[in-house]
């Protein structure tokens, strides 16, 4: 039977794999598994469970709407979910409570547990009675849940009174994904089933970062941002008591804590970045931390790589852990090059790499016997669930995609590999076009990463494939400034547009040179982020290529600086500069600056309420290209933010895919 072509409505036949998580006992293993439904416009999630003895896969709920849980025990789940009616509408009125659901692993329906009349975050069983969870509050209003009725009514009615108006008094004043985030902090509470009473843990002006809970559930490390009018990139370390509900400071100061684990009783590990030589794109270390004396040490071993992996796909949707400690090893994924592997550190001895590549090890557990179960992706594949034994092999449990990826013609990823001006390597790949045929010439697209801090690999990436089963070459590299070969090679600190670009160029060059085929009179750049900057950029300095793409991008760093979320604190470590101490330097890092050069025909692609790159850049860039004669068009997506492409609407990613492509053809055929 002859395979189909990817298409853009294929977005709604994957299946996207998450958050796995072994029972306690380490005998069963429940994971979420989620589609995008185009015609609905929403993501459908549920939880399944597999039983390695049995063999056996199967779903857990069905409510569609489960993404997040944990296990009680054994045989039984808990999750948040607003299914009855009632509470549907609870919510719909600005009640503030969260449902939470308990579900048997041996059969029988989902029941309402209890609900704690709050919004909750994230949230774990200190014990049958007792949970430990984050809450969003705002300082300017009173907690309902601490009032009388009639005091509820009235804070409602202020509430309500004050939604046309925001009061700005610190920065940043709103975050991506999260809105106006002004005056706003999670706080650390715990919930007492026997009493009904939330206990509020954390105070002032602190936020929590994250808190993690002792193998015994007798304390919890938590890590806190206590600020006033800036938000410091610096947190400190706290412990908690559970039992007297008492926190002490352990550490803080230079560095950012980005997660912290109980290695024993009285040690901690810390995953920490000191920002002393490569600033905020160093490489986190890890470091073991006294909790009695506060004292840090350098636990030896950790390559100079990133924790967690950044190999972009476009077809992952959900999260899980990247970091597990268990019986006082640690276990974590490690982006190297262009794949994210799995590693295993038992005290001060070297690493042990569990699961190489090609690919990427995205989410993790851990059982007690120390098997690994991961969810990730194979070269060319989608998401699928697998599971490291003790003896160390890797075995796949749940390739939902199989399916899928067997009925599609998919274009494997080629690699190839560049020599920058620097000398450095430029690691990148190459797919050809669905049905290629040689001594024809193609088009082709050239697609930029963003972050940059982050990589390309060998995932399927649905926008690629589409266009590969459109007739196009497309390829992709990993420049200075991407992740996976150390921190000097990520850092571009006052750079940018340079090294970066002639990275790029030098690519571009080399895959005209080896494919012969693709047309160079037909070629095609785009990118979303930093690949959105990098393509404004281009457009500015070569006339090289026919249409341009820049999504959620930037194009002003003076403006990106005072107008995002992180813009005060990465534009001034990532230009090293700021308006007051050097504006000529930032300006000429800004693609605005080159805007009268170009001449390509570019599309505009942005959401209004993209905090991380707001608005305002592709504002700018499209009015210069205007008023220059220059063919364009901005495309504006509301409702969504920088995650667009990634985690938008299922309606809003098959027309941006689509705007995308059907410029490309305009331009390119």
């Amino acid at each position: 039977m002859p395979k189909k072509k990817v298409t853009i409505a294929d977005l709604g036949e994957v299946f996207f794999l998450s958050r796995p998580e072994f029972n306690p006992s380490g005998t069963l293993l429940a994971y979420v598994q989620a589609q995008a439904d185009i015609e609905n416009n929403k993501y459908r999630s549920n939880i399944r469970l597999f039983d390695p003895v049995r063999k056996q896969d199967r779903h857990l709920t069905a409510g569609d709407a489960e993404s997040a849980y944990i296990w009680l025990d054994d045989n039984t789940l808990l999750f948040g979910a607003q299914r009855a009616e009632e509470d549907k509408k609870r919510a719909s009125d600005k009640e503030e409570f969260t449902a939470f659901y308990s579900i048997r692993v041996d059969g029988g329906e989902a029941r309402k547990l209890f609900e704690i009349p709050a919004k909750v975050g994230k949230i774990k069983a200190v014990d049958a009675e007792t949970f430990l969870f984050t809450m969003p509050i705002n300082l300017k209003d009173k907690a309902l849940f601490s009032l009388k009725p009639e005091e509820q009514k009235a804070e409602l009615k202020r509430r309500n009174e004050e939604e046309d108006y925001e009061v700005y008094e610190e920065i940043p004043y709103w975050s991506n994904g999260e809105g106006i985030t002004a005056g706003k902090r999670l706080r650390l509470c715990s919930y007492s089933l026997k009493t009904k009473k939330i206990s509020v843990l954390t105070s002032g002006n602190t936020t929590v970062n994250n808190f993690a809970l002792d193998p015994e559930r007798k304390q919890a490390l938590v890590l806190l941002n206590d600020f006033k009018d800036v938000l410091r990139m610096e947190n400190e370390l706290h412990l908690l008591d559970l039992a007297s509900g008492k926190m002490r400071k352990v550490a803080g100061g230079k560095g950012r804590f980005y997660g912290a684990e109980f290695l024993n009783e009285k040690e901690a590990l810390v995953v920490v970045n000191r920002m002393e030589k490569f600033g905020m794109s160093e490489n986190p270390g890890f470091e073991r931390c006294d909790l009695k004396t506060g004292k840090f040490t350098v636990i030896p071993g950790k390559a100079d790589y990133s924790v967690g992996s950044s190999v972009g796909s476009d077809m992952r949707y959900g999260g899980g852990e990247a970091l597990v400690v268990q019986n006082g090893a640690i276990y974590y994924t490690e982006t190297r090059y262009g794949d994210a592997v799995l590693l295993r550190k038992t005290g001060d001895a070297e690493p042990e790499l569990l699961v190489e590549g090609p690919g990427s090890v995205d989410a993790i557990t851990v059982a007690p016997d120390g098997r690994v179960a991961f969810t990730g992706f194979e070269p060319n594949g989608l998401s699928g669930l697998y599971l490291v034994d003790t003896g160390g092999d890797v075995k796949p449990l749940a390739r939902p995609n199989q399916k899928f990826l067997r009925s599609r013609d998919v274009s494997p990823a080629e690699e190839l590999s560049a020599k920058g001006e620097d000398g450095e390597e430029v690691q990148g790949w190459v797919l050809k076009p669905v049905g290629y045929t040689p001594g024809k010439k193609y088009p082709a697209i050239f697609d930029i990463h963003g972050g940059p801090k982050t990589a390309y690999g060998t995932p399927f990436f649905h926008e690629m494939q589409v266009w590969a089963s459109k007739g196009y070459f497309v390829f992709f590299c990993n420049p200075k400034g991407s992740d996976g070969k150390g921190s000097a090679f990520t850092d571009i600190r006052g750079q940018y547009g340079q090294v970066d670009y002639r990275n790029l160029m030098s690519f571009c060059d080399k895959v005209l040179k080896t494919y012969k085929d693709i047309d160079s009179k037909r070629l095609g750049v785009t990118g979303g982020s930093y690949g959105g900057f990098m393509t404004n950029w281009i457009i500015g300095q070569t006339q090289r290529f026919a249409a341009a793409c820049a999504q959620r991008s930037i194009s002003n760093w003076i403006s990106k600086y005072a107008t995002t979320d992180i813009g005060y604190y990465f534009a001034q470590d990532q230009l090293a500069a700021n308006p007051w101490s050097d504006m000529q330097k930032m300006w000429d890092q800004s693609p605005l600056q080159f805007a009268d050069k170009a001449k390509t025909p570019t599309l505009f692609i942005h959401s209004d309420e993209d905090y991380r790159c707001w608005m305002a850049e592709a504002l700018q860039m499209f009015t210069a290209l205007k008023l220059h004669g220059v063919e364009t068009r901005l495309v504006l997506f509301h409702g969504e933010n920088h995650e667009l492409s990634r985690s938008g609407k299922p309606k809003h990613r098959v027309r941006r895919l689509q705007e995308i492509t059907d410029w490309f053809e305009k331009y390119l055929e």
